[in-house]
């Protein structure tokens, strides 16, 4: 859930089945979408639930107090809620990426995501097997993709990445490494990537944490 800045609106989002594409399975819960509510009442309701292309996993609230940026799949999507009308806008970004997680940069310039080129496997789209870390832009309003993040001076530090995080000033990000699903005996390491070149990469590591 992400919550606007003024405390007015709630963004809810739903992804049904533990992202499996399982032809037999049923969707026993509820569509690929996104809810937003009105909390400023004395009973919160639902405004509006949108639909969405599978799987919007989480919602991120830009900056500016006012865009919320949901993702997940091969999607970000950019909401925007009308505070007289509370009609909510919604813009539309695909790319070639299957994204499991991700984070918007102090700034607002910014997007950080995990996820991976080849999704399916074994009819499962959880486990983010090959997944790397990938950086975007974004330009009034419009999200284009940068690249690749380097594995730096480290040899294959990036096994599972998830909840990329920003540093407060947008230099550095820091993400999970392991999908928290480590075999007994070891932790997930600590992932820190250096974001103020040009081609940013991992500058260090923090083991088993």
């Amino acid at each position: 859930m992400a919550i606007s800045h003024n405390g007015r609106f709630g963004f809810v989002t739903n992804h049904p089945l533990g992202f499996t594409d399982d032809p037999d399975a049923k969707a026993e819960d509820g569509p690929n979408a996104v809810t937003v509510i009105d909390l400023v009442s004395r009973n919160p309701r639902v405004i509006e639930q949108i639909e969405l292309p599978p799987y919007p996993v989480m919602a991120d609230i830009h900056p500016d107090g006012r865009r919320v940026l949901v993702g997940g799949g091969h999607f970000f999507h950019v909401l925007m809620v009308n505070e007289k009308t509370k009609k909510v806008s919604v813009a539309r970004y695909e790319f070639p990426l299957f994204i499991t997680g991700f984070d918007v940069s102090p700034s607002g310039s910014r997007i950080i995501a995990t996820g991976t080129e080849s999704p399916r496997k074994n009819g499962n789209l959880f486990v983010a097997w090959d997944a790397a870390v990938h950086t975007f832009e974004w330009v009034k309003g419009s999200i284009r993709y940068q690249g690749k993040v380097g594995d730096g001076e480290f040899t294959k530090p990036l096994n599972g990445p998830f909840s990329p995080r920003f540093g407060p000033t947008g230099k550095r990000a820091f993400v999970l490494n392991g999908l928290g699903l480590s075999p007994r005996g070891e932790l997930d390491d600590l992932v820190v990537i250096d974001l103020s070149g040009e081609k940013p990469c991992v500058s260090d590591l923090v083991r088993q944490l």
